[in-house]
């Protein structure tokens, strides 16, 4: 089981997948129940290196995200901008921003970025 997500298999070795909220299993737990009582259904929780592999997959992520909307996102936006002022043909505007962000000089960036507190 994962979050929002129930795996169940058959005992013919079938596996079925179903989007259920972890609200929702309580009741799943009750209306599976066999007539003596006993539960009708066993609930696994998922195994911890794949918790963990998720955890670092989350991480790499949202780093990226990040980094992105801080560093690349402020620097695409001034390349697009200076692009237009250009007045370049669309092939012209193409291999301007092919070669501008291939070659991208970091030291010019951090030194127009917000992060640069010695301005």
């Amino acid at each position: 089981m994962q979050h929002d997500c129930i795996v169940a298999t058959t005992t013919n070795n079938h596996r079925w997948s179903c989007l259920l909220n972890d609200r929702h299993i309580p009741q799943l737990i009750e209306e599976t129940r066999k007539p003596d009582g006993s539960e009708g259904i066993k609930i696994m929780p998922t195994q911890q290196y794949k918790n963990n592999i998720r955890n670092i997959g989350q991480v790499v992520f949202y780093t990226w995200i990040f980094r992105f909307l801080t560093l690349d996102m402020r620097y695409n936006y001034h390349l697009l901008k200076s692009a237009r002022d250009q007045n370049m043909t669309l092939q012209e505007t193409m291999h301007y921003l092919s070669n501008k962000t291939t070659n991208i000089d970091m030291t010019e960036l951090l030194n127009t970025s917000w992060l640069n507190t010695k301005k």
